[in-house]
């Protein structure tokens, strides 16, 4: 299939979805959305991880790497939750959006890599925009519910989360080199199922869910699980670069949805913010 198309597919999947959770978790709260999509993908993935081969998962290399995944995945879509139910999605999305610039500095210091200068140009721009948009929010007038708590704090949780991606993202970029990527996020979101649930059943801590929420988390939850899927299928054969890229153009459909149905404002300044870190972001990722 065309890598582009299913780039696109993840793009309008992951935006969707975090814009869905926006409202899920303010209505459930961040930690039931979290054991809704986790529980959820681990469902999804199964067939998947098994068609991929689940042998090599058995390695004790890649048991310890899923595991330290699994730890990360939980605290990286825990905030991932967090900072989309705070708001507003017009600042929040953008800090997301940001998470190659860690990655590409990270291989600059882990993996002997050397940024050509048009990278280090597209870093530059990427921490200008972010810089840029969290300093246009605070300015911006905010109409009520748009944003809950402190937009500095959000930010900054925004930006935990993003290390915890990109955590992640190292973690099983290591773990794929003894088995398939497929089964090797399938193992990562096991051990994150296990360590909510844990949470869940220590502290005693009230499940339930009220019925009329149930569609959008499950919805949710396949969107996000699909994303996974298409990305993986676009990243086979020729077509890394052009579905990664693509796929990158995810949170510029969570600021677009918040724009048209949730009316949030968005200052002249802030959108100059907005499109450095879009645009940074996927020249960074088409360059790397």
């Amino acid at each position: 299939m065309n890598p582009g198309l299913l780039g696109l597919g993840t793009a309008f999947a992951w935006g969707t979805a975090d814009f869905m959770a926006r409202f899920s978790g303010r209505a459930v709260g961040p930690d039931k959305v979290l054991l809704v999509v986790v529980s959820t993908s681990v469902l999804m993935l199964a067939p998947l991880a098994y068609w991929q081969g689940m042998d090599a998962l058995l390695n004790p290399t890649v048991m310890l790497l899923c595991g330290f995944a699994g730890v990360t995945t939980v605290i990286a879509m825990g905030l991932l939750f967090v900072v989309l139910a705070r708001g507003p999605l017009s600042i929040v999305a953008p800090v997301l959006a940001s998470y190659p610039v860690p990655l590409v500095l990270y291989a600059l210091w882990g993996w002997n890599f050397t940024p050509t200068p048009f990278m280090w140009a597209a870093i530059a721009v990427t921490i200008a925009g972010v810089w840029i948009v969290a300093r246009a929010g605070h300015r911006t007038p905010q109409k009520e519910g748009h944003a809950m708590g402190a937009i500095g704090l959000t930010v900054m949780l925004s930006l935990i989360a993003v290390a915890s991606f990109d955590a992640t993202m190292i973690l099983i970029r290591e773990a794929t080199q003894h088995a398939g990527e497929l089964a090797v996020i399938w193992a990562t979101r096991v051990v994150a199922f296990v360590i909510i649930a844990g949470v869940f059943i220590v502290q005693k801590r009230p499940a339930a869910i009220e019925r009329k929420w149930w569609s959008m988390l499950l919805a949710q939850a396949v969107l996000d699980t699909s994303g996974v899927v298409f990305l993986f299928w676009g990243q086979t054969g020729e077509g890394t670069a052009i579905a990664t890229v693509v796929s990158s153009a995810y949170g510029v459909i969570t600021v677009v949805l918040a724009r048209t149905y949730l009316k949030e404002v968005i200052s002249p300044l802030q959108l100059v913010g907005m499109m450095g870190v879009f645009g940074g972001a996927a020249t960074l990722t088409a360059l790397s």
